[in-house]
């Protein structure tokens, strides 16, 4: 379920929306009739060059985070992690920051006509992935960091 990004034409994607003042394109629509890219989505190697299922982003979450990937002391190492906002770092390709239930690690991620959200909460043990296909943000009533923290159980989403 997790796929490379290798060509214009990718299978078992949904169709994404990235508002019709989108600067990739001009259109609100990422494909053709025919599944074919309106870019070429190779550009976005550098973010890790795949697509997935939620499922799946969460499963790779959990593993990472509980460092059965790589070492954690590494991956969340505060001699490199870098201030990104009020009680927020960013570590190697980590996003370390504060929620209602505790801390989590995560990244957000952006592709025109795409949105995602990992968020691993190492006090209760569990990951969060959250993807929608819209990259127009004015089509969101929350953010989906904010719908993952409810998800993960806070009474209700903080105003930060």
């Amino acid at each position: 379920n997790t796929f490379p990004q290798d060509s214009r034409k990718l299978q078992k994607l949904a169709q994404g929306y990235a508002g019709e003042e989108n600067e990739f394109g001009g259109k609100d629509e990422m494909m053709d009739a025919s599944g074919l890219f309106i870019i070429n989505p190779q550009f976005e190697w550098t973010g890790g060059g795949v697509y997935s299922t939620t499922g799946d982003l969460a499963r790779w979450g959990k593993l990472l985070y509980e460092g059965k990937v790589v070492d954690t002391g590494l991956l969340l190492s505060s001699a490199v992690a870098a201030k990104l906002g009020k009680d927020t770092k960013y570590a190697l390709g980590v996003i370390i920051r504060p929620s209602p239930l505790g801390i989590t690690y995560g990244h957000s991620g952006f592709f025109p006509g795409y949105l995602t959200e990992l968020l691993y909460f190492p006090g209760q043990g569990f990951s969060i992935a959250l993807q929608a296909n819209t990259s127009d943000f004015k089509n969101l009533k929350l953010s989906l960091l904010k719908c993952a923290f409810v998800l993960a159980g806070a009474s209700q989403a903080p105003h930060h």
